[in-house]
């Protein structure tokens, strides 16, 4: 089985910690700018992780999949008797698109990873971890200064 339709896309930084705990996919590209967006996403997410003492190990791996509009085909079959199952964050980049705030934009990228990593599925308590999250990031970061940040990583084209 195969996500249907994946397009090459600018694969956002990974931190070493989560490594093995994520994937990407697209079946709409990204731009620099975004994934530099999710790059830093990753890298909040992974600081506290570790500042949390949160054993990965526990944990299955996601795919994260940006598409146009929130839609995914899969292609292929299960043999009798097979199943199949994905931990999945799709994100309709449409939707992230159409905010006009890059912290907005930040925010919507955290939801779907702390659902995964610390394995909440109220909205409420997501939002609470979300504005727990946020509130270490300054209040004039800008995508300037997000291109200096990662000015020495590579962000590379892939196919996915």
């Amino acid at each position: 089985m195969r996500i249907s339709h994946c397009i090459p896309f600018y694969k956002p930084i990974i931190p070493d910690n989560i490594k093995d705990k994520i994937c990407f996919s697209a079946t709409e590209s990204l731009t620099r700018d975004e994934a530099i967006w999710y790059s830093y996403a990753l890298m909040i997410v992974a600081e506290q992780l570790e500042k949390e003492e949160i054993d990965l190990n526990s944990l299955t791996a996601v795919t994260v999949i940006f598409t146009i509009n929130g839609i995914l085909s899969i292609d292929g079959e299960c043999s009798t008797g097979e199943s199949v199952y994905l931990d999945l964050i799709i994100y309709s980049m449409r939707h992230i698109r159409s905010i006009s705030s890059r912290k907005l934009v930040l925010f919507k990228f955290l939801e779907g990873l702390i659902r995964h990593f610390w394995q909440l599925e109220d909205d409420s308590m997501v939002n609470s971890k979300v504005r727990q999250l946020m509130q270490y990031i300054e209040k004039d970061f800008s995508s300037g200064d997000l291109l200096h940040k990662f000015e020495s990583a590579e962000l590379q084209e892939m196919y996915s």
